[in-house]
């Protein structure tokens, strides 16, 4: 997997891995919820990358290696998916 570093509107850097397949047949993004992290779907995400998806999984923020200091329970949470998508 690729190392991936996506930065929020407010400035913190999201932590986060790119599974890529070859071929690729889709895209998955792995959102984990609170009080885990993206740690928690390392064996989902390899069993998609060898069904051909390309897999990004990263930790939102205020979990696991990624910044900030509180979740929004999805105000913010979605311009930083946006911003992965991007």
């Amino acid at each position: 997997h690729e190392a991936l570093t996506v930065e929020t509107l407010e400035g913190f850097k999201l932590k986060g891995w790119v599974f890529r397949a070859a071929p690729q047949t889709g895209l998955v993004v792995v959102l984990h919820g609170k009080d885990i992290n993206r740690q928690h779907y390392l064996e989902q995400a390899l069993s998609l990358r060898a069904k051909g998806f390309t897999v990004v999984a990263y930790d939102q923020r205020a979990h696991g290696e990624s910044e900030g200091t509180a979740i929004t329970y999805g105000v913010n949470e979605v311009g930083d998916l946006q911003r992965v998508l991007d």
